[in-house]
């Protein structure tokens, strides 16, 4: 496939991958073309997976109307409906930047037709428009710049000009605002690009909540998106869903950092948690909410060799976490361990002491115990995945929607070393909790079972 049509629009297409693959589709943003990919759509070939990468409406030399309202959101969503149509297949949707909105768009309105969603660095559409509000409007003042007819041209028309030192200041390499200057500008996609701009006005239709597996991918070093719109992202997802925040990395994820960008679309599309890893080692993975929240989820997984129910005799019995846990030291329990009871837990970092309250809010036979913390309102757990002769233990903390309280959040802040630190020594807790259950459970003869 080299090209599709929609109505009088000829789009082209990078179409790479086993052709019996399933398909993911790529939707690249501004000031990009289908070559923005090119580190991802490899390592997804080489996963099984055939690529479909367009150049959008605007970017396609066979697809640049001239009119703004060409432009609105409904007629870009609309060209991502025709190429799906002209594959005649579900597929797994990503989108970068703009790509990302329309991915939104696409996916709220057609979830019939979408496998999965992985939007990178732009959030959904009313989450960013909410954002908006904010400081989000001080980092999206070129959105107005680029409603001035002519100017923007102007400006780019010289190599090495105004424009090329915006693109440089923006995060973009040498290489990358080179490809700008060669596929953009001297290709005459310029005007097509910035179309998607000046079409906003035309652009007034809602954006549902979706209702496919989601993950979205932004990166703290993101100088065009605020972290608010990416905070509340998830509720409007109703559906599976994940935040992957990447530390320190810029705007420009696909070209810079394809192999991550890579392996969260894979991770998604195989319907696998991005958290589990290496299933033959303990594995951990953060899923920050960045600004002033913890993490949304906190996970470690590791394989023992045992059958669940000798894993379970153990790990049921939460009053021995201080033998496997390296910060927690006692745990006094109200009656025995099961749905409903109390508990308070002694905690050591360092010469630091301070005591937990919780609850015990899961006790399924073999399966799962999970307890919330009374003080901070995360959730603990630890799940039994039977593989065979042998079992997963997952260990993983949830923070809720509305988030932890403030006094967890001001003595993390002030007392435990920030959020970073604190929830880095909290992943290497669990690592070495796991390891010294494994060892625990490996080493001793079989019991009966809790």
């Amino acid at each position: 496939m080299t090209s599709f049509r929609n109505h009088a629009l000829t789009f082209d297409v990078v179409d790479e991958g086993p052709l019996d693959g399933e398909i993911v589709v790529l939707l690249h943003g501004f000031p990009e073309r289908a070559s923005s990919w090119r580190g991802v759509t490899a390592r997804l070939n080489e996963a099984g997976y055939r690529t479909i990468a367009p150049d959008q409406r605007g970017y396609s030399p066979g697809a640049r109307p001239r009119r703004r309202r060409d432009y609105a959101m409904p007629r870009l969503a609309q060209d991502v409906v025709a190429l799906i149509d002209t594959l005649d297949a579900p597929i797994h949707l990503v989108g970068h930047d703009w790509g990302s909105a329309v991915a939104w768009t696409v996916t709220a309105h057609h979830p019939d037709r979408i496998r999965t969603l992985t939007a990178i660095s732009v959030p959904h559409p009313e989450a960013f428009l909410r954002a908006m509000r904010g400081r989000q409007l001080a980092r999206s003042w070129y959105m107005g710049a680029f409603q001035l007819p002519k100017v923007p041209e102007l400006l780019a028309r010289r190599a090495g000009g105004v424009m090329d030192r915006a693109m440089r200041a923006g995060g973009m390499t040498p290489d990358e605002v080179a490809r700008f200057r060669t596929e953009i500008v001297d290709d005459g996609a310029l005007p097509g690009g910035l179309g998607w701009y000046r079409g906003l006005p035309f652009s007034s239709q809602s954006c549902p909540a979706v209702r496919v597996s989601t993950t979205m991918v932004w990166s703290t070093g993101d100088d065009f998106i605020d972290a608010a719109g990416v905070r509340a992202c998830g509720n409007h997802v109703e559906a599976p869903y994940e935040l992957v925040v990447l530390e320190g990395a810029n705007h420009w994820l696909p070209s810079q950092c394809p192999a991550a960008v890579a392996d969260v679309i894979l991770r998604r599309a195989e319907g696998t948690p991005t958290t589990r890893g290496n299933r033959s080692e303990a594995s951990t993975f953060l899923a920050s909410r960045y600004g002033g929240l913890m993490a949304e989820s906190l996970e470690s997984d590791v394989i023992i060799d045992a059958p669940v129910e000798r894993v379970w005799e153990v790990v049921s019995d939460l009053r021995r976490m201080p033998q496997w846990s390296p910060q927690c030291r006692k745990v006094i329990a109200r009656g025995p361990i099961r749905q409903g009871t109390f508990m308070l837990n002694i905690n050591r970092d360092g010469k630091l002491w301070w005591p937990t309250r919780s609850k015990v809010t899961d006790f399924s036979h073999q399966q799962r115990v999970a307890f919330r913390v009374l003080d901070n309102n995360t959730e603990w757990s630890f799940t039994l995945v039977p593989e065979g002769e042998r079992t997963r233990l997952v260990e993983r903390r949830d923070v809720p929607t509305r988030g932890t309280t403030q006094i967890s959040r001001v003595l993390i802040d002030k007392v435990l070393g920030g959020e970073a630190d604190f929830e880095a020594n909290l992943v290497a807790g669990m690592n070495a909790t796991l390891k010294r259950i494994k060892a625990s459970v490996e080493t001793s003869k079989a019991g009966p079972s809790a």
